[in-house]
């Protein structure tokens, strides 16, 4: 008997504002290398531009990795688990083991 398995993988790309298209066409030609994969059928691609000002999202500011605070509203999905802890954002790994969101 056979099983379908959803597979969810998500990328942050750096672009040059003023070459915006042509990156997000080449990141597009990517993926689309990446679902021809044998085994794998495409089914969506989402792109959120990040923006620490109008969205829920910020870098670790001790190893720089994107994240959501997941203590406020509007997490964004696929972005890992980070909170304020100290006057300070920090992802799951960075936070202390006994913290409630630290990744364990």
């Amino acid at each position: 008997m056979k099983k379908n398995i959803l597979v969810i993988t998500a990328f942050i790309s750096e672009i040059e504002e003023n070459d915006e298209e042509k990156q997000i066409l080449e990141i597009d030609d990517l993926i689309d290398k990446f679902g021809k994969k044998d085994r794998l059928t495409w089914i969506q691609t989402r792109k959120i531009f990040l923006n620490k000002k109008s969205l829920n999202c910020g870098q670790c500011d001790i190893c720089k990795n994107w994240v959501t605070n997941i203590e406020k509203n509007d997490p964004i999905p696929y972005l890992p688990n980070g909170v304020i802890y100290k006057g300070k954002l920090l992802c799951d790994e960075h936070l202390p083991k006994n913290h409630k969101w630290a990744f364990n």
